[in-house]
C-alpha cells in the first residue's frame, strides 16, 4: 500500500507540475503594435481642441493602410446639407512608433501620436489636439 501512495504523489506532483508548466508557456496574447493599431481600419473625427466637430463633420474618417498610403474622407454642412467633400489620398510614415508624416501633394503635417487603442487615436500637432474613434458620429 505504501508503494502505491509513493506512486500516486508522484503521479500527482508531475501532473501539478507539468500544468503549471503549460499555463506559463501560454501566456498573454501579443499586444497589436502602434503600426497595427493604426491600419486597423477607419477612424473616425470625435473631436478637436481647440475646436469642435459638428454631427456632419463627425462622419469624416482617415484610413492608414499598411502600403503607407491613407484615404481622408470629409464631410462638411455649410450648404446645410451635410455633403461629402469627397476623399484626398496621401501618404504618411511613423517613426518612433510615436511621430507620423502626412503627406498629400504638396501640404504635409506632423503629429506625435499622444495614445492609441482599439477604439481610439489621439494626435497632437502644433496647431491642436486630435481625437479619432472607431464610431461614425
Amino acid at each position: 500500500m505504501k508503494t502505491f501512495n509513493k506512486i500516486f504523489l508522484i503521479s500527482f506532483l508531475i501532473l501539478l507540475i507539468s500544468c503549471s508548466n503549460s499555463d506559463d508557456d501560454s501566456g498573454d496574447p501579443a499586444q497589436p503594435t502602434t503600426a497595427e493599431l493604426l491600419t486597423s481600419g477607419k477612424w473616425y473625427f470625435e473631436s478637436k481642441t481647440p475646436g469642435t466637430y459638428s454631427s456632419c463633420e463627425k462622419k469624416g474618417y482617415i484610413q492608414f493602410m499598411t502600403n503607407g498610403a491613407f484615404t481622408l474622407v470629409s464631410y462638411d454642412d455649410t450648404t446645410g446639407t451635410c455633403e461629402s467633400l469627397g476623399d484626398n489620398t496621401g501618404t504618411y510614415t511613423l517613426s518612433n512608433n510615436l511621430n507620423i508624416n502626412i503627406v498629400f501633394g504638396s501640404d504635409s503635417q506632423s503629429a506625435v501620436i499622444n495614445s492609441i487603442s482599439e477604439g481610439g487615436l489621439t494626435l497632437e500637432t502644433d496647431e491642436e489636439t486630435l481625437v479619432f474613434d472607431k464610431t461614425e458620429g
